[in-house]
């Protein structure tokens, strides 16, 4: 069956498998079982991948290259995967083999070419680019997901018996490359190393290596210079017992040394190795990247130069003399390996620098926290800008959008770069998790779509890693309940308290649990680790679900973004930066100090974008504080419009609550919630918690770090509660405690790209009959934990998918038949269907509505009881969820050790 489908003057033709057209010249291909869109200036849509008649032939002639000379080399299947021979997460252009062979440019992925086969495993955050970029000659293996096999697993099945797999050494790590080999063996087949990367011999135009000049990192910056640092590798050396060790990852080097680069695009690296003995330190690079001052600054530092190839010959040489060398096995590649191990003396074990690099001492600290001043700055001029061509309906591409917001950070002092290719998706495109826009195929920003952007800088005395989803118009009632979700997740990380020795598994859980209500969820971990002045993603902690043994500490930074995405449809992900602080609690069981964060991120959240309803008081109170942190701090960076727009958007929440019902700040702390459990009061008034010291500001309230980390908590002077803050700068808005009016602008006044005022619930969005606990607009019941009287409290929203009436379990989810998903647009419902509400004593919002006894829960089958940060039922599922990642992390005897840049990657 042949379909045509008009494209402007063009014409798209499915024929057979491949569909083929023509557009503007151009000859198209595309796969029907793809997702993805042409777009034309203001053209048609079509929701299809898209790849040019160009890519095409020229993906299909790389592979026949490569297969020529497989059957040169004897192999059966050749491994491109995509670190450099430093393991990089990002290589530099003379490294991106996989790119060149399959066309697939994200940062995670691997290609498996076979005589008759090409196949490319990736993750999840890359499952749709990788539809749109692949040609009909590959096929895309989503990593991770049901039935689909690992690399591993469809070797020792597809490759012939003794047959042979061939890998370049030096892009494969220790660990990878023992993994596959042993999987392999097991299926009678061979491993085998190549003296020469196949792709190499057809890349005719292969780039040659970056030659960028190596420069030194400052010391108020770097806080130990390099000649400490070696002295603690010295020591731990000594501990193992071994001779040498061998840095090989660049951020490694980087940091050890004190010097940064320019060899990888968005990261300040510099192409090298380095060698600690006992007695000396090497630095193997380019020669012609060392100039003055950077010679005599590492003369003086004790550091010796070789040229950059000369690497493994050095290894060679001692390890030869007896020595023995230390390598880390998810970083060292297999050919360094194979050097150094010549009498199998080397000790594979992880080295001490990551972690040291990862816990940041004061002044890398203090850095981190004044490049995101200064990236909050930038945002905050940069969305100004926004608003206003949105306003003027210009028409303004993804493309441009990223470019703009680099020339807003270029202003900033310091400023040396991004730290990532911004990720500036409209609509659909928002909901491919890595995506990236070109001129030819990328979307416009408009305001009928979500748009989600997620950016950073690398500033001189710091790294920053921002997402912020927005409306421009009006947001449809799903994209805001998702939204909300979302932020519910990202502030129960933010609030987070746990002892020492808790990994990022662990708190995964938290993240996810406002849209596992709704049986919803994310295909990418919540945190990454962040350099300082350093790489954008760094180990070895995160937040994430796969199983770790790295505990989180005091300095190190993690970052917070959770999200949901609607393929094909929109996405939303709400990131800021976190440090890991310690904090105060009422008790320390066990004598175990306890943890908690510190916001490093400044920029606020789109307001239109939170269903308020859908909040506990607690989380509105967390959000209000943020949003004065925010102002606090960049309203003195930034003038005019730019600073109407930062105080119209960082104005407190406004409170919902019903005729004569008392303000939220008066409930007294006695109403059911007086109790302290581990450290944090659960009353909803008065603070909202006991204060954590950990968090305090300093004395003078100036944003510096005091000794032991101690940022502060952005000129509020104030302490943090554990789920909340003092009553004196967070209660809700009232009579008691008056919001400030909203600062006009010419701009901005009656557009419908404002950011200002909570999201209006227009079409009956999450509205919920004051005098009835079943909703009215199917959405499922008002939240039980909102009041203990069938009616909805001050704070009550509807919970997708759960009754709270007597007659049903809250075990029972309660959805319409004719809903497709928990976002998907409810029916129309009279009125008059609705459930007539029991008689309550106590009238909704009133202080006692708040508490509730073990009788009123047992009498309406739910748990009623009002938590400001969690219910029950929430609590029961982090501690289910926590047992079975405990079984997952600690009870496997073994933790199979992963291609570095893949881990990393996936933290992201």
């Amino acid at each position: 069956m042949t379909a045509f489908v008009g494209l402007g003057s063009g014409l798209i033709r499915k024929s057979g498998g491949c569909q083929i057209g023509s557009l503007n010249g151009r000859t198209w291909h595309l796969t029907s079982s793809r997702q993805g869109r042409i777009r034309r200036g203001h053209g048609t849509k079509i929701k299809m991948a898209v790849v040019s008649s160009t890519e095409v032939d020229l993906r299909r002639d790389i592979l026949k290259r490569l297969r020529e000379r497989m059957i040169s080399e004897q192999i059966d299947a050749f491994i491109v995967p995509s670190p450099d021979p430093h393991n990089s997460e990002y290589a530099s252009d003379c490294f991106n083999r996989r790119t060149y062979v399959s066309g697939f440019d994200g940062s995670a992925g691997t290609a498996v070419i076979t005589l008759k086969k090409a196949l490319l495993w990736t993750d999840g955050r890359y499952f749709l680019q990788a539809e749109q970029q692949l040609t009909p000659a590959w096929e895309l293996m989503k990593a991770g997901t049901p039935g689909v096999p690992t690399i591993e697993e469809w070797l020792a099945e597809n490759v012939k018996a003794k047959g042979t797999v061939g890998i370049d050494p030096y892009v494969h790590s220790i660990s990878n490359a023992g993994t596959l080999r042993e999987a392999l063996e097991k299926a009678n087949k061979k491993l085998v190393f190549l003296e020469e990367n196949p792709v190499d011999s057809i890349w005719r135009s292969r780039p040659g290596y970056p030659k960028a000049p190596v420069r030194v990192h400052p010391i108020e910056y770097a806080g130990t210079t390099a000649a400490e640092k070696v002295k603690k590798i010295r020591e731990e050396m000594k501990k193992e017992d071994v001779d040498c060790m061998l840095v090989s990852m660049l951020d490694e080097v980087a940091w050890l040394l004190n010097i940064r680069g320019d060899d990888i695009p968005c990261c300040p690296v510099v192409l090298s190795y380095v060698i600690v003995e006992k007695d000396a330190v090497t630095l193997f690079v380019d020669p012609k990247k060392i100039r003055e001052p950077v010679r005599s600054y590492l003369k003086k530092a004790g550091v010796r130069t070789d040229s950059y190839e000369n690497a493994k010959v050095a290894v060679v040489k001692l390890a030869a003399c007896g020595k023995k060398f230390w390598l880390n096995p998810a970083s060292t590649s297999a050919a360094m390996h194979a050097a150094a191990n010549q009498r199998d003396r080397a000790l594979v074990k992880v080295t001490p620098i990551p972690l040291m690099k990862a816990v940041k001492n004061v002044q890398e600290a203090q850095g981190m926290l004044n490049a995101h001043y200064k990236d909050g700055a930038a945002l905050c001029n940069f969305f100004t800008w926004l608003e206003k061509e949105i306003v003027a309906r210009r028409s303004i591409s993804e493309v441009q959008v990223a470019k703009t917001l680099k020339r807003f950070r270029s202003q900033q002092k310091d400023f040396l770069g991004e730290s990532f290719p911004a990720i500036a998706g409209s609509g659909a495109n928002g909901a491919i998790i890595h995506y990236r826009a070109v001129p030819a195929t990328c979307g416009d920003v408009t305001t009928d779509q979500l748009f989600l952007l997620d950016s950073g800088g690398q500033y001189l005395d710091g790294t920053t890693d921002v997402t912020r989803t927005i409306h421009l118009g009006t947001p449809t009632r799903q994209e805001v309940e998702a939204f909300t979700r979302v932020l519910k997740g990202h502030i129960a990380i933010d609030s987070a308290v746990f002892p020492e020795g808790t990994t990022g598994n662990m708190l995964d859980p938290l993240a996810r649990m406002p849209l596992w209500e709704v049986g919803l969820d994310y295909r990418h971990g919540t945190g990454h680790g962040v350099g300082a002045c350093l790489n954008v993603h760094e180990g070895p902690h995160g937040i994430s679900p796969r199983a770790t043994t790295t505990g989180l500490q005091p300095g190190m930074i993690v970052s917070n973004e959770p999200g949901y995405y609607e393929d094909g449809k929109f996405g939303i992900r709400i990131e800021n930066l976190l440090i890991v602080k310690e904090a105060d609690t009422a008790n320390k069981f066990n004598d175990k100090p306890y943890y908690g964060f510190s916001r490093l991120t400044h920029a606020p959240f789109q307001r239109k974008m939170i269903d308020v309803k859908m909040l506990t008081p607690t989380e509105i109170a967390w959000i209000n504080k943020y949003h004065r942190d925010v102002r606090e701090r960049i309203l003195p960076r930034v003038n005019g419009e730019e600073a109407e727009w930062l105080t119209r958007n960082t104005a407190p929440l406004e409170v919902p609550r019903p005729v004569g019902s008392a303000p939220a700040s008066s409930a007294p702390a006695s109403s059911g919630y007086g109790s302290s459990q581990a450290g944090y009061s659960r009353a909803p008034t008065a603070g909202y918690g006991s204060s954590r010291a950990g968090y305090s500001t300093s004395a003078e309230g100036n944003g510096t770090v005091p000794p032991g980390y101690e940022i502060p908590s952005v000129g509020s002077g104030t302490s943090r509660g554990a789920y909340g803050y003092s009553s004196t700068e967070s209660a809700a808005p009232g009579p008691s405690n008056p919001a400030p009016p909203a600062t006009s602008s010419a701009s901005s006044a009656g557009s419908s790209a404002a950011w200002s005022g909570p999201a209006k619930p227009s079409d009956g969005y999450r509205t919920s009959n004051p005098a009835s606990a079943t909703p009215t607009a199917g959405y499922g019941s008002s939240r039980a934990d909102t009041a203990s009287g069938p009616s909805t409290s001050a704070y009550g929203t509807p919970r997708a998918g759960y009754s709270t009436s007597p007659s049903r379990s809250p075990s029972s989810p309660v959805r319409s038949a004719t809903q497709s998903s928990p976002f998907a647009e409810p029916p129309a419902r009279s009125t008059a269907s609705s459930t007539p509400a029991a008689s309550s004593p106590v009238p909704a919002g009133s202080a006692a509505s708040y508490a509730s006894s073990a009788e009123d829960s047992s009498k309406d089958g739910e748990n009623l009881e009002y938590s400001p940060a969690l219910t029950r039922r929430e609590l029961f599922f982090i501690a289910l969820a926590g047992i079975w990642l405990a079984i997952l992390g600690f009870g496997a005897p073994k933790v199979r050790s992963l291609q570095r840049a893949e881990s990393v990657a996936q933290l992201q």
